[in-house]
C-alpha cells in the first residue's frame, strides 16, 4: 500500500541481495515476482442428441465464445482456423475508472467472435502475467445444420 503505481510491473537488476528497481516507485511495499505462464484449450464444441450423444453428422458454427471470468485481470485468447490465427487480449481496464499501467481486478463476461466450423478451429485461453485470472464457464453461440438422409 501506499504505491501509486500498485501492479506496476517494472525491470530491476540484482546483485547478491540487493534488488535495484529500474523505476521509482514512490514509497509503499514492493512484491517482486516472476510472470507465470498458464494456458487452456478447451475442447471443440459439439452437437448432442436427445440422449446426450455427439452427434457425427452435420455442420455445428461456432459464432461465439462467451468466456466468463471472475477476479481477473488480464488474459489472451487465441483461435487458428485454416492456418490464420487470430488473438484478443482481456486487459482488464475499466473506462473512467482505471489508471494506465494499472488494471483493475474485475468479473464478468468477455465474449469472443469465432465463426467457423467447429471441426476447422482451434480455441486456447492464455496468461503470461503476475495478475489473477480464474475462468469459472465457457459457452458457445452457434448455428448447427443437420445433414439430410435420403
Amino acid at each position: 500500500s501506499g504505491c501509486p503505481n500498485a501492479g506496476y510491473t517494472v525491470e530491476y537488476t540484482n546483485a547478491g541481495n540487493t534488488v535495484t528497481l529500474e523505476d521509482d516507485m514512490q514509497g509503499g511495499t514492493v512484491y517482486i515476482g516472476k510472470k507465470y505462464s498458464a494456458s487452456f484449450k478447451p475442447t471443440a464444441p459439439r452437437q448432442f442428441d436427445q440422449n446426450q450423444l455427439a452427434v457425427s453428422r452435420g455442420r455445428l458454427v461456432c459464432n461465439t465464445y462467451n468466456i466468463d471470468f471472475e477476479d481477473s485481470v488480464r488474459f489472451n485468447t487465441t483461435s487458428i482456423s485454416k492456418g490464420n490465427t487470430y488473438t484478443k487480449e482481456y486487459e482488464g481496464y475499466i473506462a473512467g475508472e482505471s489508471l494506465i499501467g494499472n488494471p483493475d481486478i474485475s468479473s464478468g463476461t468477455f465474449k469472443v467472435a469465432i465463426k467457423e466450423k467447429n471441426s476447422d478451429m482451434r480455441f486456447s485461453i492464455t496468461s503470461d502475467t503476475h495478475f489473477p485470472v480464474r475462468i469459472t464457464n465457457i459457452d458457445y453461440e452457434g448455428q448447427y445444420s443437420p445433414n439430410a438422409r435420403r
